[in-house]
């Protein structure tokens, strides 16, 4: 478990404010089970839920929510803490959990992510776009799938343009 990372006891999460932020499956649940520690509860407005809370590197606090009645048995919704650092809490969390980014399904609107572009240039050194991703840490895991390849090509990423 990366030592930057807390998980609370039952005790303390459920009473901490939190606003959804994103939805996304991560299948590796191995990953989620050896990271954090879950209960299962029954929430208001949701129903049966497994749930937990984790105190990221900033101080504040992301629970993972997911509907044990879904039709989609990998997703989570994961909550955040309002905080000045909220985009660098969202990025900790995909990192961490390896989020790819096609999993992505839902992101808030009420806060505002800078995207990035995953650029590669060929053995001819032309340029090209590989994709746009809403957060961070899904282009720099991009990257790192892609630099995995075998392909000798060069792999960066850059702040995308503010869209319209």
């Amino acid at each position: 478990m990366d030592t930057s990372w807390q998980p609370l006891t039952v005790e303390q999460w459920p009473f901490i404010a939190v606003r959804p932020v994103f939805s996304a499956e991560i299948p590796d649940q191995n990953l989620l089970n050896a990271k954090l520690n879950f209960v299962e509860a029954i929430e208001s407005g949701w129903g049966p839920v497994i749930s937990t809370g984790v105190r990221l590197s900033s101080g504040n606090v992301c629970a993972l929510h997911r509907h044990r009645l879904s039709a989609h048995p990998l997703e989570w919704v994961a909550e955040f803490e309002d905080s000045d650092d909220i985009v660098s809490d969202v990025n900790e969390v995909l990192s961490q959990l390896r989020v790819e980014a096609e999993a992505v399904s839902w992101v808030s609107d009420r806060y505002k992510f800078p995207s990035f572009e995953v650029h590669r240039m060929d053995d001819n050194s032309n340029e090209f776009l590989v994709g746009v991703y809403r957060f961070e840490a899904l282009a720099r895991h991009k990257i790192e799938r892609l630099a995995a390849g075998g392909h000798k090509q060069l792999y960066w990423l850059r702040a995308a343009p503010p869209s319209e």
